[in-house]
């Protein structure tokens, strides 16, 4: 239950992430946390979540290159995007991807969609008959979960969660795709060193 006290949570969570400077579970919630209280410093905010980035990267584990993929460098062809999300229900996520799916070309683009997440309803539904393949994988172990996307030769992977729960970052950080993108679940930075980029506006961040 939430008891809506951030500085607090920060300051309880910076000493923890103090003592335990390589702990995932930590960390994230430390990065979380930092959205939340007022007068954090940038400085903080990108430093809590370069630590976490750094620390799962020290993690053993399959890692693949973005430049060993073997995906067709064929500029004609559909382009092959990956969704990876646990909110794929009646969730403000949701309401960003159903667009995304049911207005795209589908002569350019083919998505296949990741759900992580146990939930669903008539949304799910709905995404689920808009997309070209769907997988659920909501317990799959991140090595398996990593190997079923290279084997679905992803070209794009967006990921929409961020640090917020339910995220697959860790296994994220091995790299599915040679392009990777985090977008709409998360109003910063992941930290991960695997994942490329950030879709934002000028809304979502001002100048």
């Amino acid at each position: 239950t939430s008891t809506a006290r951030p500085v607090e949570a920060v300051q309880v969570l910076r000493e923890t992430a103090r003592d335990n400077p390589n702990h995932p579970g930590v960390l994230t919630n430390y990065c979380v946390a930092l959205n939340y209280a007022e007068n954090i410093s940038p400085d903080e905010i990108l430093g809590a979540h370069t630590q976490y980035g750094r620390t799962l990267a020290a993690i053993p584990g399959p890692f693949m290159d973005a430049k060993s993929f073997p995906n067709p460098r064929d500029p004609e062809r559909k382009l092959r995007i990956g969704l990876v999300s646990p909110d794929l229900f009646d969730h403000s996520v949701a309401y960003f991807v159903r667009p995304m799916l049911e207005q795209r070309d589908r002569s350019r683009f083919e998505y296949t969609v990741y759900a992580t997440g146990a939930k669903a309803d008539a949304m799910t539904q709905r995404i689920r008959q808009s997309a070209d393949a769907w997988r659920d994988i909501p317990r799959n172990p991140d090595p398996q979960f990593i190997e079923q996307i290279r084997a679905d030769r992803i070209d794009i992977l967006i990921e929409l969660s961020g640090q917020t729960h339910g995220n697959r970052l860790m296994a994220l950080r091995l790299r599915g795709a040679p392009i990777q993108i985090t977008y709409i679940g998360y109003p910063n930075t992941t930290g991960v060193q695997s994942m490329d980029y950030r879709i934002v506006d000028s809304l979502t961040d001002p100048a």
